[in-house]
């Protein structure tokens, strides 16, 4: 989260891709505030289910979980969404580069979109040096950086 506090702003409209269970979902939310709308999308039914029940407990009315692969996100309308924050989401879906287009499709032109990646293992579903690299090339690159088991970049779309 610490990549995209600078960015996430009261009022704002976000989507948190792969949200799992909510634990950036919850800040997220609180940050854009009651003016603000968070989408939370995830693939795994006890994750959302575990999501809807923490938003109901702490009486969050911000946030709206959906039950949805991440690659084809038809729910969410073209442009319109502020800033999207997909960690270590991409890696975990089978067709990376139509989530990627999903972020463009879905990203205003003044969002902006945190992307991280784990670093591919041998058991996992991952993106390798490639396909990273062709998802970096569909975007303006505004900040990137990687450590021993991550890679990460905050995204623009291309002027």
């Amino acid at each position: 989260m610490r990549f995209i506090r600078e960015y996430v702003k009261d009022g704002m409209t976000v989507l948190d891709m792969g949200s799992g269970p909510g634990f950036f979902t919850v800040e997220i939310s609180r940050r854009v505030g009651h003016r603000g709308l968070v989408y939370a999308v995830d693939a795994d039914e006890n994750s959302i289910n575990l999501l809807k029940r923490k938003i109901e407990s702490q009486s969050i009315n911000n946030v709206i979980p959906i039950l949805a692969s991440v690659d084809k996100m038809d729910f969410i309308d073209d442009n319109s969404i502020d800033v999207v924050f997909s960690n270590k989401t991409l890696c975990c879906v089978r067709r990376h580069l139509d989530a990627a287009k999903e972020i463009k499709r879905v990203l205003k032109r003044e969002g902006v979109a945190y992307v991280s990646i784990s670093r591919p293992a041998l058991d996992t579903i991952s993106v390798n040096s490639e396909e990273w690299a062709a998802i970096l090339s569909m975007f303006r690159i505004i900040k990137q950086g990687a450590s021993l088991m991550s890679r990460w970049a905050i995204l623009a779309l291309p002027y």
